[in-house]
């Protein structure tokens, strides 16, 4: 994790840097999982161990931004998960946001397998109760994937339904600028295999409950 809140440090940096230099508006944020699990139907639950940091943009209605991950499931295997997002306002109320989004999503079970989701749709809603404390909701929904065994890369398989990446965090600001959070996040996907390798079909779930930090300016 060490890893990660260094580049968290460095995200900090450059996102300040770029938003100075175009006007813009920005964030960096760290979260980390706590009791997080990896359900996959058919096997028992695995510890999911991960934290993730992302950065974002906003100048006018259009806002951008990238989220990357890593960790374990029960210690064995190594995961990753990159992001990248693109956004537009269609509701600016004064306590309600709403945006349309666009992203792609990569996720990496080392020597297991690997998810692409090349389009996503989504909606993130932003709900300020005051100037100090907000809820952000985000649901996402492929319609473009691939997946690819390692182990069995010549298997063609489809993803069924798309992924489904539903998240709610709650944010506290302790000053103009640093925020703590807590909130809950998923992902979700089935896998169907061709005939006669049936016995790959995998419906998975990922998530746990999140705590983690905010820096914006």
């Amino acid at each position: 994790m060490l890893k990660l809140f260094v580049l968290f440090l460095l995200l900090a940096m450059m996102v300040i840097g770029f938003s100075h230099s175009v006007m813009a508006s920005g964030m960096v944020y760290m979260d980390r999982f706590f009791g997080g699990e990896v359900n996959t139907e058919g096997h028992a639950d695995q510890d999911l161990d991960a934290a993730f940091v992302g950065a974002g943009f906003s100048m006018g209605k259009w806002k951008a931004g990238f989220e990357y991950g890593e960790g374990d499931v029960d210690g064995v295997v190594d995961v990753s998960l990159l992001s990248v997002k693109a956004g537009y306002r269609v509701l600016d109320a004064r306590a309600s946001k709403l945006d349309v989004t666009l992203s792609s999503l990569d996720l990496d079970a080392k020597n297991t397998y690997e998810l692409k989701s090349n389009a996503l749709i989504g909606l993130d809603y932003t709900q300020f109760f005051s100037e100090k404390f907000f809820m952000s909701l985000t649901v996402q929904r492929s319609i473009d994937d691939s997946f690819t065994y390692d182990k069995y890369s010549a298997v063609k398989t489809k993803v069924d339904g798309g992924v489904f990446v539903p998240r709610i965090k709650f944010t506290y600001m302790i000053n103009d600028n640093v925020a703590v959070t807590a909130g809950y996040s998923q992902l979700s996907f089935k896998v169907d295999a061709a005939s006669p390798y049936d016995a790959l079909d995998r419906d998975t779930t990922l998530g746990g409950y999140t705590l983690g930090m905010l820096y914006r300016f």
